[in-house]
């Protein structure tokens, strides 16, 4: 049996049927899947936020990584140049959490 979804256009109505288990959804049975879907959606992306990792591969983290601190050790020698110490401790700070990030791969 073919498992096609029929798509009933009207003024009349505005329900899904499929063919085989004929099943109509309304709008509201659509909008409440779709907030499901997303909701799982958000979900998965938390759990890879948490996990740090962001899926990506150690090699292009490190790449990252010092690229990252290439650019704060710039800022830094730019900082020195016009005394701008307090802006200089915080790119500190900012260095030292990138370098034990990179000890840590």
């Amino acid at each position: 049996m073919n498992q096609t979804t029929i798509t009933l256009i009207g003024i009349y109505t505005n329900k899904i049927q499929t063919s085989i288990d004929n099943i109509y959804m309304n709008d509201e049975d659509i909008e409440r899947i779709a907030e499901l879907v997303a909701e799982k959606l958000y979900q998965k992306a938390q759990e890879n936020i948490n996990n740090d990792s962001f899926m990506i591969p150690k090699e292009d983290q490190e790449q990252m990584l010092l690229a990252e601190l290439a650019r704060l050790m710039t800022l830094l020698s730019s900082y020195l140049e016009r005394e701008e110490y307090d802006k200089c401790a915080i790119i500190q700070n900012k260095i030292k959490i990138i370098e034990n990030k990179i000890e840590k791969l």
